[in-house]
């Protein structure tokens, strides 16, 4: 659904939104809907109209439909409909809609840019691909014919000694496409299979080129990297996993059981991981009564097929790891009716829906890994354990609290020194008792932010107490396989913190030697990665639950790697396209296999960027208490972006890490919107500015505690020599505090909503302040690159590399996010450029000009004139 551009009336707005098929079919009616709110304090009118533009941004041509609307106050709906009489032209379609009163007078307006066809096939709304069924299905006859064509020429190329492992991978995909082709025209879903038509021709073309030329010159081109595939499990050190001394990059599908027979297709497109689960449901599916036979969580009773061992046995055959997700949260319906007290009184995603103080679950639980762990314990092909998906939990239920009492006796002594932390009145301790009110995730009388911190802070304690006992059941039978948690990149959302999240940096610590994450690739998942990354940088980190697809398949791979992602388990392998885009896109699934290749013949490059500090600043990251949740994420995104725009790593420092030293390696700390933190936190920032050094506060000044009480902090206010650095609504300024320097934005733009979201503005505006704030402070860059044509700000990095030659070289990222545009930059070199080539797709560049195409990204080798 497409949010209108508003035109106001009387200071009023009318809402309208738009909601076009994104597919429709010749010979077939078209409806496109409206719905639209007209102001309480609009002038009665009786009625209007709409006009509907429906225009084919691949012949130019508009088709008009005017509707006639009521115009009464309150909400409505209406429809423009092309009959199936009225056959529209093959294309692409975007939509304006104008709505005006009976004068013609424009009430407000929805206009689609057909200049962004590609970003709203991705993100939707405003865009209709318009087919014709019977041209479609004659499109996908030629996939094989394609498919044939390109086997007898890699044939011809690999008898001729040429590596043809690139042109295979397209083979396995035409062969795939060519099978989930019959299920997409048995479902109508024709939009898919026009895109997959478009693309693989695409490549054919480049693909046949790339074998006539192999079989005259089978040196024509560089040799791929081969993929190890050892017997026994890869070591983890520096931040990786090696086979043997060769570093590696692990990649490959989610499965379920009804897809595992598309194991050996995997291994054809050159994946070397993949990932499973199962659940206490698994073997416990009717009684307390084990079956003794583990099996993934989709056992197909009928078939007897996926026997959890059989799947390790076959990936050991193929030469795949496995993540093996043992969660506990798989629980059977029985359990809950035989304990009903079991259910976990607060569940937001169904991700821990038991109560781990209850006893006789505590019983399953052990007996689940009791029994599966043994049949398992040592495989060859098992690469980690997971046991927990997106951890959160609360529950505040009776058996909780009787243990939450005695926590905040021993933390409070009196209930005196509660209620001044809590800001209640609460008589004693006994007055805290379970939730009355269904849903809600903490006890009732703990309803102040105080309260709520001290709850969180429990809950989490207890919750990892129960992980760590479940990491101590795997290690019982498996003392050396890598155990972690799917943490949720979701709750560094500006929009989104759920309460019940576990604390990141705990089950961090807990687990250790392997970071597990669950997301895809949002604007908040850098930040989040970050900050993981910034707890211990020669830790792996995995993506257990990655969602990608389309064009923005290869632009994704190359992010999640860049940002410090070892292991990318994508999801997953489902014929369900609203579930995953793979396997019948068949873009997602070459540019998924084809990334794979490149990142891990390019890993050694790769790692020169994930080393940390790479900066001299470091983001302040304050213990997760509620009250701060909105403000710190919504400045924390644009701040983190504006300095990965200016060239550099961005490490955090979370209240842990200072009270342990971090602040020491750095000269600037930047603070977006970091307030709540301790008095211990205050005083090592304090100490660390008054020492000479500098501090960039972005929004509001650290002048409440973690409990919300105010504090003095007129140390952050401007006074003495105050310079102003930006002028106008909203003011920056600069001031000395001790032997240090403040720089303070303390008001950005937000949307004129009510809800207070920061704007594109305050993006800009953040990045100003940033750069006036750093220009003594920031390093000589080697390479500066920003955009030639208007000299706006690119995401990248650049790092010094010693190749195998011995030859110093510079290695630059750069990362084209838009989608609809190409950009061009003009790099600045502090040294003199001898020559630029692209290593992922080994194209010579002109150094001084270099355009990086839509949703795309390069790495680039600069070497350096003698």
């Amino acid at each position: 659904m497409a949010l209108a551009q508003f035109a106001k009336t009387e200071g009023e707005q009318y809402q309208l939104k738009v909601s076009p098929p994104r597919q429709a079919l010749q010979n077939e009616p078209v409806k496109i809907g409206i719905e639209y709110t007209v102001p309480a304090n609009t002038a009665y009118v009786d009625s209007g109209k709409a006009i509907v533009t429906y225009h084919n941004v691949d012949t130019g041509e508009n088709f008009v439909k005017t509707v006639e609307i009521p115009l009464a106050k309150g909400k409505h709906k209406a429809e423009a409909i092309w009959g199936a009489e009225e056959t529209l032209p093959h294309g692409m379609y975007v939509i304006t809609v104008v709505l005006s009163d009976s004068e013609g007078k424009q009430l407000a307006r929805y206009a689609a840019d057909p200049e962004s066809v590609r970003s709203m096939m991705v993100h939707g709304g405003g865009l209709t691909r318009m087919l014709n069924a019977e041209q479609v299905t004659k499109d996908v006859d030629e996939l094989t014919t394609w498919r044939e064509e390109l086997e007898k020429l890699e044939a011809t190329a690999s008898a001729a000694g040429a590596d043809t492992t690139r042109q295979k991978i397209l083979i396995v995909v035409l062969k795939e496409a060519t099978f989930w082709s019959r299920e997409s025209i048995g479902g109508k879903r024709y939009d898919i299979l026009d895109t997959n038509h478009k693309y693989l021709k695409r490549e054919v073309i480049k693909a046949k080129a790339e074998l006539e030329t192999l079989a005259k010159d089978p040196n024509a081109f560089p040799k791929e990297v081969v993929i190890p595939r050892p017997k026994e499990r890869f070591t983890i050190r520096d931040g990786g996993f090696y086979a043997g001394d060769q570093k590696m990059f692990l990649s490959g599908p989610c499965f379920f059981n009804f897809t595992i027979k598309y194991l050996p297709v995997a291994r054809e497109l050159g994946f070397n991981v993949i990932q499973v689960s199962t659940g206490p449901n698994s073997i416990f599916e009717t009684s307390e009564e084990a079956t003794g036979i583990p099996r993934i969580s989709d056992y197909n009773e009928k078939t007897k097929t996926g026997g959890l061992v059989e799947v390790l046995d076959q990936c050991a055959e193929l030469g795949i790891k496995v993540d093996l997700g043992l969660t506990s949260h798989f629980m059977p319906k029985w359990v809950y009716e035989k304990w009903p007290d079991a259910k976990n009184q607060f569940v937001l995603y169904n991700m821990m829906p038991y109560d781990i103080e209850h006893p006789e679950m505590l019983k399953l639980v052990e007996r689940f890994y009791d029994n599966v762990m043994p049949q398992i314990a040592g495989h060859p092909a098992l690469n980690s354990i997971w046991i927990a998906n997106e951890p959160e939990y609360m529950n505040p239920n009776e058996r909780n609290i009787a243990i939450f009492r005695p926590w905040l006796q021993e933390k409070y002594k009196t209930i005196e020194n509660l209620n001044k932390a809590w800001g209640t009145e609460l008589k004693s301790f006994d007055d805290i008792v379970a939730s009355g009110r269904k849903g809600n995730p903490v006890p009732d009388a703990a309803s102040t932010n105080g309260a709520k911190r001290d709850w969180w802070k429990y809950s989490t304690e207890r919750l990892m107490r129960h992980y760590e006992w479940q990491k101590g059941l795997v290690h019982k039978y498996d003392p050396t396989i890598p155990v972690t948690a799917k943490l949720y990149n979701g709750t560094f959302n500006p929009q989104f913190k759920p309460m019940s999240r576990a604390d990141e940096e705990s089950t961090f610590d807990l687990f250790g030697s392997y970071m597990g994450i669950s997301g895809g690739s949002f604007p908040f998942s850098k930040p989040y990665k970050d900050f993981l990354r910034s707890l211990n940088p020669s830790q792996p980190m995995a993506n257990l639950e990655y969602k990608f697809g389309g064009v923005l398949t290869k632009l994704f791979f190359w992010q999640e790697t860049m940002q410090g992602v070892t292991n990318n388990n994508w999801w997953c392998w489902h014929p369900n396209r609203t579930f995953s885009a793979v396997p019948k896109d068949a873009e997602s699934m070459h540019q998924a296999a084809l990334a794979k290749l490149d990142i891990q013949r390019l890993l050694p490059q790769i790692s020169a960027f994930h080393k940390l500090p790479g900066a001299p600043m470091v983001f302040l990251y304050p213990d997760p208490v509620s009250p701060r949740y909105y403000e710190y994420f919504g400045f924390n995104d644009p701040t983190n972006r504006a300095v990965t725009e200016l060239g550099f790593n961005c490490d955090y420092a979370s209240e842990k890490r200072v009270a342990e030293g971090r602040l020491d390696q750095y000269e600037v700390l930047v603070m977006p919107a970091a307030n709540f933190i301790t008095d211990a936190t205050y005083e090592k920032v304090k100490t660390f500015i008054e020492s000479g050094k500098t501090a960039i506060v972005l929004g509001s000044i650290p002048d409440q505690n973690e409990y919300s009480q105010p504090r003095d902090a007129s140390f952050f206010k401007p006074r003495g020599d105050v310079k102003e650095l930006i002028g106008g609504e909203f003011k920056a300024v600069r001031f000395s505090a001790g032997k240090g320097t403040i720089y303070h934005l303390p008001e950005v733009p937000r949307s004129p909503d009510g809800r207070g979201h920061l704007t594109k503005d305050s993006a800009k505006l953040i990045r100003d302040v940033l750069e006036l704030a750093l220009a003594e402070k920031l390093p000589q860059q080697p390479v500066t690159i920003r955009n030639a044509e208007n000299r706006a700000f690119i995401e990248n990095r650049t790092v010094s590399y010693t190749d195998k030659a011995s030859e110093k070289t510079y290695l630059t990222y750069v990362v084209n996010d838009w989608l609809d545009n190409e950009q061009v930059v003009e790099p600045k070199f502090s040294f003199k450029v001898k020559s630029a080539r692209d290593l992922i797709t080994h194209e010579v560049l002109d150094p001084k000009r270099i355009a990086i195409p839509p949703g795309d990204v390069r790495l680039i080798e600069f070497t350096v004139e003698p």
